[in-house]
């Protein structure tokens, strides 16, 4: 089967059947961004924020940078992401059907690169037959799901401190959005964490995390931004937090 053009180059034809057959499938962290119509322009897109964003960074740090990012030649061609910031890409050398997966932890500037296409190394990792510094095992232990793909919008909220526990905060902020369904998560060992679930009514997903920042991350349709702004204000406030700020997943404020 030949491919289609992808601005000049081509994608392989795996993922133009699992965009067009399939929608999405995820696992406790990893996400297929392909949706069912228009996945060329999807990529297209993708592509160019993420050279955008990572430009002035290589420029400062080209050591830190080894590989260039699509449309370059060579470039890192963003295919899937982790609900932990991961990113999965193809190394665009050669023929489409030769380009082999890299992932990619832009916090820690990490790169792994895998001697497997797309196709192969979703199965062999799902399947724990690959593995990969960048993604924990124990990730696929939370289960296996499939929905179909919608755009989303994402807000992060950063909170202050509650005088609640970190259980009875999680609590209050599933029971506003139930029903949910568990996403996966961790713990590490200093008791900080990170629990992900799917409001299943609402088509929303969101993290909440006390490892980093005190922060709840969602996405959510478009045309529910404004519940998601009245909803996540007021679930905070029964948490005992203020919200100290929102931003996009630019980092650019949002609902001032």
């Amino acid at each position: 089967m030949r491919s289609k053009r992808l601005s000049g180059s081509r994608c392989p034809p795996t993922s133009r059947r699992s965009s067009s057959d399939t929608g999405s499938a995820s696992s406790s962290t990893t996400s297929r961004r392909s949706p069912r119509s228009a996945p060329t322009a999807l990529l297209i897109e993708r592509a160019q924020g993420l050279l955008g964003r990572e430009r002035p960074f290589r420029e400062k740090y080209p050591a830190e940078c080894p590989y260039p990012f699509y449309p370059e030649p060579g470039g890192l061609l963003e295919w899937a992401g982790t609900d932990n910031g991961d990113a999965l890409c193809w190394l665009t050398e050669g023929e489409p059907d030769d380009w082999r997966v890299v992932v990619w932890n832009p916090r820690a500037v990490a790169y792994h690169e895998h001697e497997a296409g797309a196709a192969r190394f979703l199965h062999g990792w799902l399947g724990g037959r690959i593995s990969t510094r960048i993604l924990s095992d124990e990730f696929r232990q939370a289960g296996l799901w499939f929905e179909p793909f919608r755009v989303r919008e994402h807000v992060t909220l950063t909170l202050s401190d509650s005088a609640l526990p970190y259980d009875e905060r999680l609590r209050i902020l599933r029971e506003a959005l139930a029903p949910t369904e568990h996403r996966g998560g961790y713990e590490d060992e200093d008791g900080d964490r990170q629990d992900h679930f799917a409001a299943t009514h609402l088509g929303w997903r969101l993290t909440y995390a006390s490892d980093f920042d005190h922060q709840i991350l969602a996405a959510f349709p478009p045309e529910d931004e404004q519940r998601a702004r009245v909803t996540l204000y007021d679930t905070a406030r029964r948490m005992g937090c203020r919200v100290l700020s929102a931003t996009t997943r630019l980092g650019e404020p949002v609902w001032t």
